[in-house]
């Protein structure tokens, strides 16, 4: 009798079988599609905050330079348009934020930009004293930089117009570990620009244990 027929009749056939297999490592992880494949040509990844929820402009940069590594070190992106294009941009274009992320992305010859728009964020050292969580929520679109004629053309994903929003959130330990609000912020925007990035490349699933 082979190892895991075995496993089966001792473990039965529902789901503890199936976390049991997965744990000795004789089950593979279900993949989780990309929920948009981005272009083989130059991709801008470009972060907005225009309620100025960020504490600094030095947040919202960390976490485009994070989110642009992010997806050249998984496979999702061929290329990827620096991050120091997008400031060099802000110093020259004049009246730079008053631009749509089309015109950006255009600016900057990306076939498509990854725009995020913070929509809430909250970091700060007395966190872990109150019993609050860190946490940033981001709303992300893929804009088609190229479309100039169709508006109906330019938002390629997702179909919502307030686009797809995702948070992550660090724990009161985490933030008391991390300690200052410079600390805090990164952690969340590594952590963010991780699950960001996700929406654009095939995945293990993760969390198997508890599904």
């Amino acid at each position: 009798m082979g190892p895991i027929v075995a496993l089966l009749l001792c473990t039965g056939c529902g789901m503890q079988s199936g976390i049991l297999l997965f744990h000795s490592g004789l089950l593979k992880s279900p993949n989780v599609q990309a929920e948009f494949k981005l272009t083989d040509g130059p991709v801008l990844v470009l972060v907005d905050d225009f309620e100025e929820m960020l504490e600094s402009p030095e947040a919202r940069n960390l976490l485009g330079q994070l989110l642009s590594q992010e997806l050249v070190d998984k496979g999702a992106v061929k290329k990827i348009v620096r991050p120091e294009v997008v400031d060099d941009l802000r110093r020259k274009e004049r009246e730079f934020d008053k631009r749509g992320c089309r015109e950006v992305g255009r600016l900057a010859k990306a076939d498509q930009v990854v725009w995020m728009r913070v929509r809430d964020y909250y970091a700060g050292e007395e966190a872990a004293d109150r019993g609050e969580a860190a946490k940033i929520t981001v709303a992300v679109k893929v804009i088609n930089a190229l479309e100039e004629k169709d508006k109906s053309k330019v938002r390629l994903w997702p179909a919502s117009y307030d686009g797809s929003q995702v948070s992550v959130e660090l724990t009161v330990g985490e933030v008391g570990r991390a300690g200052t609000r410079e600390a805090i912020a990164k952690a969340l925007c590594t952590k963010l620009a991780g699950r960001v990035a996700k929406l654009f490349y095939d995945h293990p699933m993760e969390d198997f244990s508890s599904q």
